[in-house]
């Protein structure tokens, strides 16, 4: 039986969840008025916890906005409930993968109040996604060793065999990620595994031509500089006026870190992605496993190093160490 505070709480909560989902230029108190066919007045006494939803109006709401009753229930419970969308089947996997995110960046950078935190086990894929090259391995690598496309089959890595369309999508969510205030945490092991993975398709004679080879690596070069006079500036734009506020904060991580987890916040909703399957994802807005997170990724920065706008020296030296990296592969390829 849940009490009327519980039942409050899950209202707040629910509500919370609906203000994500609505456009700017659309209230939230028109919202509920409209679909439940109630006054604005009525529609502010449920917003403010004085009335509580019905089981009607609660199905209503639920199923107008695709969430799960489970969902909320969670909120009072021990369990926590993700959602994830799973890839559809060969060819329509990271067209399907690739719009997804560019639609959740979308929604990030539409609300006023947003951050994305990201504990980077491996390298953030929006690095990527500025060069177009880049990309290109990226989607070779995931479609041959993860996906196993068939049409991959036999078929050693050409920039060629990427769709163009998936490429300018990519771009597309570049271009939102710099726009949207981010803190990363990074560790001197961030870049290990896209090396590793160049050096397991060079060994194994995957690349079509040395050239591409030594290409993949120029671009993994050229986006270290870029995420170091980032975090010089302390800004991912760089026709940002000097007076507004810095949106990009880089933090040196001694500490191994795990996993790739993502804390987005929008207005006053946090949400929690991890990664799995390598690339997919599953998120939840539970909000006691989103604060129990948000705990964490407090507690790692705390044992962290501002590299970024300050610490010239740390951030020359663990820069260096990336780039002496990316050296060795580079000359392993090249002799």
């Amino acid at each position: 039986m849940i009490s009327t505070e519980d039942g409050i709480k899950l209202q707040h909560y629910l509500f919370e969840l609906i203000k994500k989902q609505l456009a700017p230029n659309i209230t939230l108190v028109d919202s509920i008025a409209d679909l439940l066919e109630i006054s604005n007045d009525s529609a502010y006494r449920r917003l403010r916890g004085e009335t509580l939803l019905n089981i009607s109006e609660l199905m209503v709401l639920c199923h107008y906005f695709k969430l799960s009753l489970d969902s909320l229930n969670t909120q009072l419970s021990d369990s926590v409930n993700f959602m994830y969308r799973p890839l559809p089947p060969e060819d329509s996997s990271l067209p399907f993968y690739l719009n997804g995110i560019l639609e959740e960046m979308k929604k990030i950078n539409a609300v006023a109040n947003k951050q994305i935190i990201f504990t980077s086990e491996d390298l953030p894929i929006f690095h990527y996604f500025k060069y177009d090259l880049l990309t290109a391995f990226k989607l070779y690598y995931w479609n041959k060793s993860i996906l196993n496309s068939p049409q991959y089959n036999g078929k050693k890595f050409n920039p060629s065999l990427v769709d163009p369309a998936l490429t300018q999508t990519a771009k597309s969510i570049y271009d939102l990620y710099v726009k949207i205030p981010s803190i990363e945490i990074w560790t001197e092991d961030t870049i290990a595994t896209i090396l590793k993975q160049v050096e397991f398709y060079w060994e194994s004679g995957l690349f079509e031509q040395k050239e591409h080879a030594i290409a993949v690596c120029e671009q993994l070069k050229d986006m270290i500089d870029t995420v170091q006079k980032d975090a010089e500036l302390g800004s991912k734009e760089r026709d940002r006026p000097a007076t507004e506020k810095a949106n990009y904060v880089l933090y040196q991580s001694d500490v191994t870190i795990g996993n790739n987890c993502i804390q987005v916040t929008m207005n006053e909703v946090k949400l929690i992605y991890f990664s799995f399957n390598t690339f997919n994802s599953m998120s939840t807005t539970n909000y006691s496993f989103c604060q129990e997170t948000d705990l964490w990724i407090k507690n790692l920065i705390s044992k962290s190093t501002q590299i970024s706008g300050v610490s010239e020296k740390m951030r020359y030296q663990f820069f260096n160490g990336l780039h002496k990296r990316l050296t060795e592969l580079r000359q392993k390829i090249e002799a």
